[in-house]
């Protein structure tokens, strides 16, 4: 027993002096308006939005306090002056996420600590879409209403949707093939039709009212019962009326809580619930970051052992962020849920998964090993579980390749292998058939050359002689 307090002793006295070396992490996108609206651009519910699938002025100031909540927690660990080379964030390349990712850099640093821009570069870096903005978008929502003026630029990493690695999230559900029939065995599960049979009988008769739905059978289809409460969730989120909801008589907040608990089963029993398939989604979207933050937390350690602090020559940099869909979110912590029997939650708009790789203060650089760091993970500002770097770094050794994990959605080449390597393949390959088919040609002009000569060398007499005989 004795034993034990002093190895729990120890335990939390590192943690108490401990410093962060490194975090990597996740956020999840803020408040955006629906993907799907009619012509008016309304939903389903009859609220009118500005443009579909971009990012509300909610949004952009959650994403803003996202990023002042991380300068407060990690003001020791960044520069007091903006430094764009201690942080690197990867967004897609859509509207909405440049948005953000220039909401969450407006929160990181200090206030007013960026450079000065010229009238050009205000035009062209803030916001990141330029004067005019996208489409409807009101560039005037980015100034007191949402943001403080004279931000920060944004420093992040553009991926797109075909990309080898991290841009292949944004569209996992629907490039990986084997993925689209499990889910949709998944939808057909006794646990699904209960919980769609649940959400009939609380609000089946006033949903069938106030949407103008044909029959109440309409909401056993999986499908548009979840087009329903996400609308609905992301109207709820920033405030819209739902009067046609009221005017049935629906507690929106009773309403809330179960849209709630439908997403949470969503994706915690549909989209990432594979087991016989060996955890496909989860082991994919695992893999992706697991990789790169073993190579990172091996390289850190590295760096602290020789003495080495950080510059902008040594890599990796202090803080690196992805900015993830929150499904993406959702398959780590089922992922971690398996590895470390960490709890599963309903994954919020503008949530963070983060990994603070940390070491003791008072300890020799030249004697550190993996058993010395330890890595806390936080979801929010909730800490899930800390543990052993040793312990986490077993668990990233069995993290499935990239290639094995697009080999596993049974992808055609150009996916699977990436397409420039796709390209370069094929292109040698044609390559060598040119060769082959030059060689094939070449060998068979000879051959004709050889015969003709043959046939000038053969002795006039031979000649005479074949013509009698003809």
């Amino acid at each position: 027993m004795l034993k034990v307090f002093f190895v729990l002793s120890s335990f939390i006295i590192c943690q108490v002096l401990s410093e962060i070396r490194l975090l990597y992490g996740l956020i999840g996108e803020g408040f955006v308006s629906p993907f799907e609206l009619d012509s008016l651009n309304e939903d389903l519910f009859g609220e009118r939005w500005e443009e579909p699938g971009e990012l509300t002025p909610s949004g952009m100031r959650q994403m803003y306090i996202l990023g002042h909540r991380d300068q407060l927690s990690y003001q020791e660990l960044l520069s007091k002056q903006y430094n764009p080379n201690e942080i690197k964030m990867r967004s897609a390349y859509y509207n909405d996420t440049f948005v953000q990712a220039q909401s969450y850099f407006s929160g990181l640093f200090p206030y007013l600590t960026g450079p000065n821009l010229s009238g050009y570069q205000r035009n062209v870096a803030y916001p990141p879409q330029g004067k005019l903005g996208y489409g409807n978008f009101d560039q005037e929502l980015f100034g007191p209403a949402a943001l403080p003026n004279n931000n920060n630029p944004a420093n992040f990493e553009i991926t797109s949707d075909m990309e080898f690695k991290f841009g292949f999230l944004y569209g996992t559900e629907n490039y990986c093939k084997p993925l689209v029939k499990l889910n949709a065995e998944n939808i057909k599960l006794n646990s699904t039709r209960a919980i769609l049979s649940q959400i009939k009988d609380r609000f089946g008769s006033q949903l069938k009212e106030a949407l103008r739905l044909p029959s109440l059978d309409s909401l056993d289809d999986f499908d548009l019962v979840y087009t329903i409460m996400e609308q609905f969730l992301q109207g709820f989120n920033v405030r819209k009326l739902h009067k046609r909801l009221t005017d049935v008589g629906i507690d929106l907040s009773e309403l809330n809580k179960t849209a709630i608990q439908f997403m949470n089963y969503s994706d915690y029993e549909v989209y990432n619930n594979h087991p016989n398939e060996d955890e496909l989604k989860v082991n994919y979207v695992f893999s992706t970051y697991a990789n790169e933050m073993q190579n990172f937390f091996d390289l850190k350690l590295d760096l602290d052992v020789k003495g080495l602090e950080y510059n902008k020559e040594n890599l990796p940099p202090k803080i690196t962020l992805n900015h993830v869909p929150k499904s993406v979110i959702s398959s780590l912590l089922k992922a971690l849920n398996l590895h470390l029997k960490t709890k599963m939650d309903y994954v919020k708009y503008a949530s963070s998964l983060y990994f603070e790789f940390t070491r003791p203060d008072n300890l020799d650089n030249t004697k550190l090993g993996y058993n010395d760091y330890f890595v806390n993970i936080y979801l929010n500002d909730e800490r899930l579980i800390t543990v052993n770097y040793k312990t986490l770094r077993d668990i990233f050794d069995d993290a499935w390749s990239e290639r094995r994990a697009r080999w596993n959605c049974d992808l055609n080449p150009f996916e699977t292998w990436g397409f420039q390597n796709a390209a370069i393949t094929l292109g040698v390959l044609l390559g060598v058939v040119c060769v082959a088919c030059l060689v094939l040609l070449c060998m068979i002009c000879l051959g004709d050359n050889k015969n003709e000569l043959q046939e000038e060398d053969k002795p006039k007499d031979t000649e005479k002689n074949e013509k009698i005989v003809a």
